[in-house]
């Protein structure tokens, strides 16, 4: 069983199966990789019978312009093998969404460094977050569409009315942490006069940490937002 991830500051990553019988408790894990940078997030989504695992890296100590792995899960072996590598930018969250049959992968980028002089990095929290669709017929991913974010923590989805809404939890926008979070529609059948992304509505938020979307008890759509402060510049 593919079951849950753990991770650890020195990137190791670990797959855990979850025994099935009336105590219900995780076995002890099995290691899968190494990583030589801070693991910041894992993502599982299975397209057909092919099980993909996104690790998104954030600081390897030296820089945040790392490259996050695409990996595809060998169930066989037991093993996880390498598929793509994907420039991010102080990746700090990944989600995925189905939309018209076509699997998506928002890779959220929090930091990009300009410069490292003498070992110090100077760079900003002001970055593009990136989309990705997944390729079937090569199993990689594809860019399709930038979302400007600032210092974000986390990006959240979800399928209202069969459209796909993204709400992105904005931190720091290298001045302040008053920073508006921004919910966008995504946009499947995009032109050059039609963009993938659509801004729908700005959210004032103070250091946004995560947002996280889910179905109320007479089927309304909720959303949950947390902050880091109450209030604070």
């Amino acid at each position: 069983d593919f079951g849950g991830n753990l991770l650890s500051v020195n990137g190791t990553v670990v797959t855990a199966s979850i025994e099935r019988d009336s105590t219900t408790r995780i076995i002890p894990p099995k290691v899968l990789l190494q990583s030589g940078s801070i693991v910041s997030s894992t993502l599982y989504f299975r397209v057909n019978t092919t099980e993909y695992f996104v690790v998104a890296n954030l600081f390897d100590g030296t820089t945040y312009s790392l490259n996050s792995t695409l990996y595809v899960w060998d169930a066989t072996a037991q093993v996880i093998n390498k598929v793509q590598q994907i420039p991010t930018q102080g990746a700090e969250h990944l989600t995925h969404f189905v939309q018209g049959g076509q699997h998506y992968v928002i890779v959220a980028n929090g930091f990009e460094v300009v410069t490292i002089w003498r070992g110090q990095i100077e760079g900003t929290y002001n970055t593009l977050s990136k989309v990705y669709r997944l390729d079937v017929s090569t199993g990689l991913l594809v860019f399709v569409a930038s979302i400007p974010t600032h210092g974000v923590k986390a990006i959240e989805t979800m399928q209202i009315a069969g459209t796909t809404m993204i709400v992105v939890a904005n931190n720091f926008n290298d001045n302040s942490t008053l920073v508006n979070s921004v919910l966008y529609r995504f946009n499947p059948d995009a032109n050059a006069s039609n963009p993938y992304i659509v801004e729908i509505q700005q959210l004032p938020t103070t250091a946004a940490a995560l947002f996280h979307y889910f179905k109320g008890t007479q089927g309304e759509d909720l959303v949950i937002a947390a902050l880091y402060y109450d209030s604070i510049a």
